[in-house]
């Protein structure tokens, strides 16, 4: 399932797009932002082991600014737990 949601700001103009994908527990297991002219800014794509990459851009250029990657096993017990 995928959910958007859409940022503006005072004057009506789009400022950020956030799309995230959940799987069939509603467990995120994606998330990309994209500033108002729909150029990516961050991805963060999470595994079911509870580990995830995050993956910032430059808008402009679409150049990797940045990626860490980080392991979360209380987020993968609670997966174990939705099932």
């Amino acid at each position: 399932m995928t959910l958007s949601k859409a940022d503006f700001s005072s004057s009506g103009m789009l400022t950020q797009t956030i799309v995230d994908t959940v799987n069939t527990l509603e467990s995120l297991t994606r998330r990309v932002i994209s500033e108002g002219q729909g150029r990516r800014t961050s991805e963060v794509d999470i595994a079911a082991n509870g580990s995830s990459v995050t993956t910032a851009s430059d808008a402009a250029s679409g150049k990797t600014l940045s990626m860490s990657r980080a392991n979360d096993p209380l987020n993968a017990r609670r997966r174990q737990l939705a099932t």
